[in-house]
């Protein structure tokens, strides 16, 4: 599991320090930094070029400018992914894997996602994710309806 830290909701979020502990504790590569800019991007890249950014775009367009500036990994919308499934593609053609911010996204969505091939998803809901998960891995049919937590 990784630890996701938002340097666009904690503008007081002091990064130095933020990168100074993920190194103490040998986790530059199990916490995430969402960088909602590219000067985020270099200011984290700055203090550790090892620490794993999550290129938290606004708007497509932004995609090869955030990957020029070090992301490791873009996140789109889903609806963004649904419209346009192929800018999925694009990224995984620029070498990078993408990720989406789910919420409280049921079964149905989430498996959507999956099959539009997001590397990750952000959700509000591990619980139906892991079992969903869980069903594709075993070649078994997505169950459909609630998951129990």
């Amino acid at each position: 599991m990784q630890e996701a830290l938002n340097s666009r909701r904690y503008r007081y979020l002091d990064c130095t320090k933020v990168v100074r502990l993920a190194e103490y504790y040998k986790a530059e590569r199990k916490v995430v930094v969402y960088a909602g800019s590219v000067e985020d991007i270099t200011r984290f890249r700055s203090l550790n070029p090892r620490i794993t950014i999550l290129g938290f775009i606004a708007n497509v367009r932004e995609i090869k400018k955030f990957l020029a500036a070090g992301a490791d990994t873009i996140r789109l919308w889903p609806r963004c992914i649904r419209l346009r499934p192929a800018f999925v593609s694009t990224v995984h053609e620029l070498g990078k894997p993408v990720w989406t911010t789910a919420g409280l996204a049921g079964r149905e969505e989430l498996k959507q996602l999956i099959q539009f091939g997001v590397d990750g998803v952000l959700t509000d809901l591990p619980h139906v994710l892991m079992a969903l998960v869980a069903d594709i891995r075993a070649g078994r049919r997505p169950r459909k309806g609630p998951v129990k937590k």
